[in-house]
């Protein structure tokens, strides 16, 4: 029983963790985008940075649940 929690937990970890992988590299290419299209244009500064200022806080007030869950796991063991 406790390896099928604990294989649980692990595949958890993994999939939370490549979630955010895809989320750091998703923000990297963002702020990489930014750069250039303010390079190229730098009359637009001011509504591309609002812009991205908005995307990131929107992904951050989606995400804020997930810091703060706590992952409870029974241990009670029943035989049937």
């Amino acid at each position: 029983m406790e390896a099928i929690l604990s294989n649980t937990a692990l595949a958890i970890g993994i999939m939370v963790g490549l979630g955010f992988l895809g989320l750091g590299i998703g923000v990297g290419i963002l702020g990489g985008r930014v750069a250039e299209a303010v390079g190229r244009n730098p009359e637009t500064k001011n509504d591309v940075v609002h812009s991205v200022m908005t995307i990131l806080i929107i992904t951050a007030v989606f995400l804020s649940p997930l810091r703060n869950t706590p992952v409870k796991y029974s241990t009670t063991v029943t035989d049937d």
